[in-house]
């Protein structure tokens, strides 16, 4: 219950800064992490797109759609964002995570190997990471 308390309190702020800056480009991709941790996958890409076009930069927005599109299994979209969260920002473990899965359910598990050993490079306590390296 703590949780959903906090995630609660948290999507409050995030549109109450939302209505005071409609671009707000942090919002909109903290928005959409809320609706992916929630499972609400059309509103988590819809803000993560948002996000994205607001500022083409922001690795965690396009991580975000990357996610969103996996999980709605568009999988061929979702390494496109994912690898574009690792072209702007190569340090973004949870995008090399992400791209990786992607990569191993498109039955690339070299391709797969090499990501999710680039996120424990960066991040050695993924254990996401660590877990599917094993099933390459």
């Amino acid at each position: 219950m703590h949780l959903i308390g906090q995630r609660i309190d948290a999507a409050i702020c995030y549109t109450k800064a939302l209505e005071c800056q409609a671009n707000h480009v942090w919002a909109h991709t903290n928005i959409s992490n809320l609706h992916l941790e929630a499972g609400e996958l059309i509103e988590a890409l819809h803000f993560a797109r948002r996000a994205t076009a607001l500022d083409s930069s922001n690795d965690m927005a396009w991580n975000n759609c990357g996610a969103a599109l996996a999980r709605l299994n568009l999988l061929e979209e979702a390494v496109t964002c994912l690898e574009t969260a690792v072209k702007r920002n190569p340090n973004n473990a949870i995008a090399w995570c992400n791209l990786g899965a992607c990569r191993l359910q498109l039955g690339d598990p070299s391709g797969a190997k090499t990501c999710f050993s680039e996120a424990l490079d960066l991040d050695p306590n993924l254990v996401a990471a660590r877990q599917m390296l094993r099933g390459c």
